[in-house]
């Protein structure tokens, strides 16, 4: 399963990626959402993970952001330091994981979307 994962935050990115890799997925991580849409659509992405920062012009950004990746049929889930409800309705349903939050529940996330997905399992498994 190919993973965009995309944080502000450098070493969360450097951390998720490195443990994702080691339970079998392909981790591709930037810190910019700005680069996020040309990555998925240049490859071949299964899910991407995106943080919702707390300013509102980021958080308007990643929601952009996520409808666009939707559009072009890209899975797409949130992990934010706000509560799940202030994400907006729109993108809630796809499921947001809240800081702080463990590699596995993120790894469980994946494996859902990709079923939803493809109508079949993903590739990894959480340990």
């Amino acid at each position: 399963m190919n993973v965009l994962f995309v944080d502000i935050e450098t070493s969360i990115c450097e951390v998720v990626g490195v443990e994702l890799r080691e339970l079998g997925y392909d981790v591709e991580c930037l810190e910019f959402s700005s680069g996020a849409l040309r990555a998925a659509q240049a490859g071949h992405v299964d899910v991407v993970i995106l943080d919702v920062p707390a300013s509102p012009d980021a958080r308007r950004s990643a929601y952009k952001l996520a409808d666009e990746l939707r559009r072009d049929g890209i899975a797409v889930f949130f992990t934010s330091t706000l509560h799940p409800n202030d994400v907006i309705s729109r993108h809630r349903d796809r499921g947001v994981l809240s800081k702080p939050y463990g590699v596995k529940q993120i790894a469980s996330w994946i494996e859902a979307l990709g079923k939803d997905c493809r109508g079949e399992p993903a590739g990894a498994h959480v340990r």
